[in-house]
């Protein structure tokens, strides 16, 4: 917003001048602050900055709360995920609660995001504040992908994955997904057609976990680059983990 004159009167001069200063208010945006005993005490303003001055709180609360929200993301992957939930799934519910906190609104989504990268770069000397600033702001990325949109270049692996499906693979008789009697959809061969896996390792903790399955031989490719944006997504949040695509060979999957 382009910067307004700006007066300084006392209660009682604006009194004399009230409608010359809502005039100028209105016609110039001018700000005219108001005193009392010299300390300022209110302000006259037009419609459009305080507007603008509200729409900027909002942001800041957003802001807060995308990182609040990254804050607790962290600590989930801090600990690899609940025994319940994988890490995927965890930064999916909370980009979905994200979103109902910012009233199902993709323009307050990246308006936060703006703000949390804005404010981030005083925090690029500490390592875990800056994590915690991109985990927001992917937060607020991912929130905004779940309304439809398509962000270029805030994928990553899984992020679109509908819920059971299994990317990659060829969806034959055996791995075609089904209705499960209590209405949850599920595939009944996830392992059958894969052929490749990404792995996650933790050199910290020197553990190793399946990040992604239901790669075919067909989606190498696919594989390798989905590895690779989550190394680049991992080192951006200063992550020190680590992706390796592993060809396997599956033998048989019980039950079967």
């Amino acid at each position: 917003m382009e910067t307004a004159p700006i007066e300084e009167m006392s209660v009682r001069e604006l009194r004399a001048e009230l409608a010359d200063v809502i005039n100028a208010a209105g016609m110039h945006n001018q700000v005219t602050f108001v005193t009392s005993r010299g300390r300022r005490v209110a302000a006259v303003v037009s419609v459009a900055t305080a507007e603008w001055a509200m729409e900027d709180s909002q942001t800041a609360g957003d802001a807060a709360t995308a990182q609040l929200y990254a804050v607790n993301v962290q600590l989930h992957e801090d600990r690899g995920g609940t025994p319940s939930l994988t890490m995927a799934e965890i930064f999916e519910d909370y980009a979905t609660d994200l979103l109902r906190e910012f009233g199902h609104d993709p323009e307050r989504a990246l308006a936060a995001a703006r703000a949390v990268a804005a404010k981030a770069a005083g925090s690029v000397g500490y390592p875990m504040l800056w994590r915690q600033a991109a985990l927001a702001v992917e937060l607020c990325q991912r929130a905004v992908e779940i309304t439809g949109r398509i962000l270029p270049g805030s994928y990553r692996p899984g992020s679109r994955v509908e819920p059971g499906k299994l990317r990659g693979v060829k969806r034959d008789d055996d791995t075609r997904l089904n209705n499960a009697g209590g209405g949850q959809t599920v595939a009944h061969s996830p392992y059958k057609d894969t052929e490749f896996l990404i792995l996650e390792f933790d050199p910290h903790t020197a553990k190793s976990k399946v990040a992604d399955i239901g790669y075919s031989v067909r989606n190498r490719d696919d594989a390798i680059n989905d590895a690779r944006e989550a190394a680049d997504s991992a080192q951006a949040r200063g992550l020190p983990l680590r992706y390796a695509v592993v060809r396997v060979a599956t033998e048989v999957v019980f039950p079967g």
